[in-house]
């Protein structure tokens, strides 16, 4: 029997409406689009950075074709330098890899209504 562990959940509820065009279809094709361009998401606050990972359309579709909700996967992170790094024994700077890092990972889960344009 697998163990359950109560985990502590924050639910937000948030109204995103676009400045023109306002139709369940143009919001998913917003979304469509910003899974597959992937631009990197610079938040305001604490110098995180995120992106989509994974975005999957309901297969319930409401009377124009459009699906009923959208569930997107928002991973935050913190993009540190890899030339950025000090060793303290050797006194000198050290480069980790020759790849951009991705620290602090968190993934969140996002069910979007395109019909109410709700999150």
């Amino acid at each position: 029997m697998s163990k359950v562990s109560n985990k502590k959940t924050t639910w937000h509820l948030v109204n995103i409406k676009a400045r023109r065009n306002q139709t369940t279809e143009h919001y998913v094709q917003a979304i469509e689009k910003l899974y597959h361009d992937d631009p990197l998401i610079c938040f305001p606050r604490g110098g995180k950075s995120g992106s989509l990972k994974h975005v999957s359309f309901s297969e319930i579709k409401d009377k124009t074709g459009n699906p009923n909700w959208i569930q997107i996967e928002l991973l935050s992170y913190t993009i540190v330098d890899p030339e950025a790094f000090y060793s303290k024994s050797r006194r000198e700077d050290v480069i980790i890899m020759r790849i951009l890092l991705q620290t602090r990972k968190k993934l969140f889960y996002i069910l979007f209504l395109p019909f109410t344009h709700w999150l």
